[in-house]
């Protein structure tokens, strides 16, 4: 492996620190835990400790069965488990399985430094998988070519390959840029409008093929926050089928 080689792979990694992947371990700090209780049965989540004074929803959305947690309260953050019910081809598939079949951690994104062309075309070939109009609509599977034109839905910051609990696990951080109907970024007193993102996708079912994402999604950087902590801890729960 060359000396170049080397000095991406470490500002690749120093990059996804500083972007405070949810699932690094030095991220696993206590931040001031909530009373949990045990959830089961979450899609390919056998089981998973969430806080007990959360609210649970349910819900049938475009892309599957979604499964939310919240906290009372206006612009409190969610944690959601959405059941992907798409179908993904079998190209998609087998190359989404060799990429959790690598060894974990491996950086395959990070915000603000050049990506290879392998990278480049994974993150565009497994968009179908992370949702084509969700986090897989990013300025990476599909880049704007001026800024009057459509915008991508997803601003990636990082995708990392990550070990949970004894499986591999795609795990991405970033924003869902609040667009317009013609799909230009709405703006607020501070700049354009964002719901902060922060997720893992499963390997696919054996049967379906079909993948679930576990994310935390908020509207501002507080309630973000209180969200990520809670995330990083539940993800440590996670007993999977």
């Amino acid at each position: 492996m060359s000396h170049d080689t080397l000095e991406k792979q470490a500002l690749l990694f120093q990059a996804a620190v500083e972007y405070q992947d949810p699932l690094h371990l030095s991220n696993f700090m206590n931040q001031g835990s909530e009373k949990t209780e045990r959830v089961d049965n979450l899609g390919s989540i056998g089981s998973i400790n969430l806080p007990a004074s959360w609210s649970k929803y349910e819900q049938n959305t475009p892309s599957g069965h979604a499964t939310t947690f919240a906290p009372s309260g206006d612009n409190a953050p969610q944690i959601t488990m959405l059941e992907h019910t798409r179908k993904i081809d079998a190209n998609t598939t087998q190359l989404y399985n060799q990429l959790l079949g690598q060894k974990a951690p491996e950086i395959i994104y990070a915000d603000g430094f050049v990506v290879d062309a392998n990278s480049t075309k994974l993150l565009k070939s497994i968009s179908s998988i992370l949702g084509s109009s969700l986090v897989g609509d990013n300025q990476i599977a599909n880049p704007a070519a001026g800024p009057s034109d459509h915008q991508p839905a997803f601003h990636l910051q990082s995708a990392k390959l990550q070990l949970v609990n004894g499986k591999n696990v795609l795990a991405i951080s970033g924003w869902f840029n609040q667009n317009d109907a013609l799909g230009h970024p709405r703006m607020g007193t501070d700049g354009p409008l964002k719901r902060y993102y922060q997720g893992v996708f499963s390997a696919p079912d054996q049967k379906t093929g079909k993948v679930d994402e576990l994310y935390v999604l908020a509207d501002s950087d507080a309630a973000f926050a209180r969200g990520q902590s809670v995330f990083k801890q539940s993800i440590g729960t996670i007993k999977w089928k």
